[in-house]
């Protein structure tokens, strides 16, 4: 018998690879903190009235932090970071657990990240959070950025009185899809 490997167990391999892995020396560590606006587009099999205001697109404000370091030799970046989003008036929490980015300039970088997001919708709704970034740093501590992001299979249970679960599946499944402007200041 050939067993598979989920998504979620290879991307818990590859975080766990990537702690244990020796990483020099690092020259250069530095925290970030976003703010800027982020248009969010939800769709979905089964939207409920429970679920907030998800009638076409949504814009609204964005945060973040992150923890990232490199080499100064070296034009890769690695780091986490946590963002914290509104997406039709509830709160999207997302990890980016693996957050690898590479230096074409001294000043611009290009990001790939994935990890988990968690939506707090009529009830907590989780899935995997995967996307791209770029960003420019325009002085010491600043920099501007932009990213696309798209939570997949983001899945909460049918718990409440007016769905239900006895027809069709037991969860309901939602897609997200953001594209996010911000200004970024490197402590």
């Amino acid at each position: 018998m050939v067993r598979r490997t989920r998504p979620i167990e290879a991307i818990m391999w590859l975080i766990v690879l990537m702690a244990v892995l020796p990483f020099p020396v690092c020259a250069e560590n530095y925290v970030d903190a976003d703010i800027g606006i982020v248009y969010s587009d939800v769709s979905s099999s089964e939207i409920t009235a429970a679920d907030g205001n998800l009638d076409g697109s949504d814009a609204s404000i964005h945060l973040a932090a992150g923890a990232y370091r490199n080499r100064d030799d070296s034009p890769w970046v690695y780091g986490v970071k946590l963002g914290l989003d509104d997406v039709g008036g509830n709160l999207l929490l997302s990890v980016r657990a693996l957050d690898v980015g590479y230096k074409l300039t001294p000043r611009l970088t290009v990001n790939g990240f994935i990890g988990a997001a968690q939506w707090n919708a009529a009830t907590s709704a989780t899935g995997y959070h995967l996307g791209a970034e770029t960003s420019y740093r325009f002085g010491d501590h600043w920099a501007l950025g932009g990213n696309i992001s798209y939570s997949d299979s983001v899945a909460r249970d049918k718990l409440l009185p007016e769905e239900n679960p006895g027809t069709g599946s037991p969860d309901i499944f939602y897609d997200i899809l953001q594209f996010n402007l911000y200004l970024k200041y490197v402590f």
